[in-house]
């Protein structure tokens, strides 16, 4: 089915748009088409709104002067919508139900139409939010340092990266310009009077460099003043050595993610990541040999040819070994990753009891911390990050939730700057993606960051 998105004014129209594309997801929605099998239309008057749609008219009162949520609302009644999060379209759910004081699943439910099971979720993890946000001092920021590298492709992945075989000639390189600019940084981070409260590894996949390379790092990182939560994602199995890990314990690596994605072989090829199941459990058990007292496992709900039977194995796998911390992800295909959009009613279905089974599973165990959605989600579930023990991972309420600033180091980061007061995003810098640009600018991107830091360091 074709549907019509048709109105005079773009004022509204990004955010109606998607939320049909929420509702009607395997339908094409179209704006100011001809031809189509059904349409919406909407008019904002001066104290209502009104949305026709296939011909049925709904109207309603603006609700706390917010025109968008009350044609949202409206939409949502109109076409006799069911959606778990019901209106909410953005990336971050909890920065809505932070909106709310008390009473917030009530309100969530109400408001915006979530459900209870996904209301108490939010309410969980803007708890967390809020709780990190008072524990924050002025002058604190994050670290996050980029390795674009993988042994290969998953054809989930849109991640700007390359691959190790192509690319290992380039490796050294990349890591001479990535330490030049990660000490360029430190020095003026540390010359501002700013205090590290995190530093976090990430890819790509950080364990692609050999021992001798991730020593230089490490070192490089160790001649400056270091925090208590330091993570470095060894995310692929077929990367991790005892040895590597090793040498992130000695450096003073407090977290690390082992991350299968499944544990089904099959699916494991399927996607295009070269390491067994079998390799999974080795690397976790050195892990948990060497003393890492945190331990991060990922999984993907919804993952190609993947059935619910298939996603309780693996969390059901994941959730015997007991690691501190499990992120629950949603398979997103967005345009870029190598997957073709397969998804259809029976797809969302599975993933739905997916993350019925999860929550089921996890949460008396569990506690969920952080929450995000992305638009090309499959069902346009969430990924959420469960801990226990108190061993969230700062870094990503940081960075995810947006409460405090981030500085980013290597090809393709993206540093983002907080204001203290507020607690607003007000500075962003990205740096080119591809490492042949990166480390071929980086005498002109460098001194740009460092100027970055010293002219807005007096509000984060």
């Amino acid at each position: 089915m074709v549907i019509n998105l048709k109105n005079e004014t773009e004022a509204y129209r990004y955010g109606i748009y998607h939320l049909l594309k929420m509702i009607f997801p395997y339908d094409t929605v179209v704006v100011n088409g001809e031809n189509a099998d059904a349409e919406l239309s909407y008019t904002v008057g001066e104290n209502t709104v009104t949305v026709c749609f296939d011909g049925k008219l709904w109207e309603e009162p603006i609700l706390r002067e917010d025109v968008l949520l009350t044609l949202k609302r409206t939409v949502y009644r109109v076409t006799d919508a069911k959606l778990p999060f019901g209106v909410l379209t953005g990336v971050r759910p909890s920065q809505t139900a932070l909106k709310f004081r008390q009473d917030i699943v009530k309100h969530l439910g109400e408001v915006y139409f979530v459900s209870p099971k996904k209301a108490e979720v939010m309410e969980q993890c803007a708890g967390r939010v809020h709780s990190v946000r008072q524990s924050l001092f002025r002058g604190s920021v994050s670290l996050y340092i980029h390795i674009p590298f993988c042994p290969s492709r998953c054809k989930y992945c849109s991640f700007t990266l390359a691959y190790l075989k192509p690319y290992s000639q380039l490796i050294d390189g990349y890591l001479e310009a990535l330490l030049t600019e990660l000490r360029g940084v430190l020095e003026t981070i540390s010359e501002c009077g700013l205090k590290l409260t995190s530093v976090y590894i990430g890819g790509g996949t950080p364990t692609v460099l050999t021992e001798a390379q991730l020593e230089r790092l490490l070192q490089t990182l160790n001649a400056f003043s270091m925090p208590q939560e330091f993570t470095v994602e060894a995310g692929r199995a077929d990367t991790v050595t005892e040895a590597k890990l090793r040498l992130l314990k000695e450096y003073g690596v407090s977290r690390v993610s082992i991350n299968p994605q499944t544990l089904n072989q099959k699916t494991l090829e399927t996607i295009g990541r070269r390491h067994t199941v079998e390799e999974f459990y080795r690397a976790y058990e050195i892990c948990r040999k060497i003393g890492f007292e945190t331990i991060n496992t990922d999984l993907i709900a919804g993952l190609t040819g993947e059935t619910f039977l298939d996603f309780k194995h693996s969390l059901d796998g994941v959730i015997s070994l007991a690691p501190e911390h499990i992120t629950v992800h949603t398979l997103c295909k967005k345009r870029t990753s190598g997957l073709i959009d397969t998804s259809d009613r029976t797809t969302a279905e599975e993933v739905e009891k997916m993350w019925e089974y999860a929550y089921q599973m996890l949460l008396p165990v569990y506690e969920p911390y952080y929450i995000y959605r992305q638009k090309e989600a499959v069902s346009s579930m969430e990924n959420v990050g469960f801990m226990k023990n108190g061993k969230e991972c700062m870094y990503n309420i940081f960075m995810m939730e947006e409460a405090s600033s981030v500085i980013a180091v290597g090809a393709g980061g993206t540093s983002k700057l907080i204001d203290f007061t507020d607690k607003k995003p007000f500075a962003k810098l990205r740096t080119d993606k591809q490492p042949e640009r990166y480390i071929r600018d980086l005498d002109l991107t460098l001194p740009k960051k460092q100027a970055f830091i010293r002219e807005n360091c007096h509000r984060i």
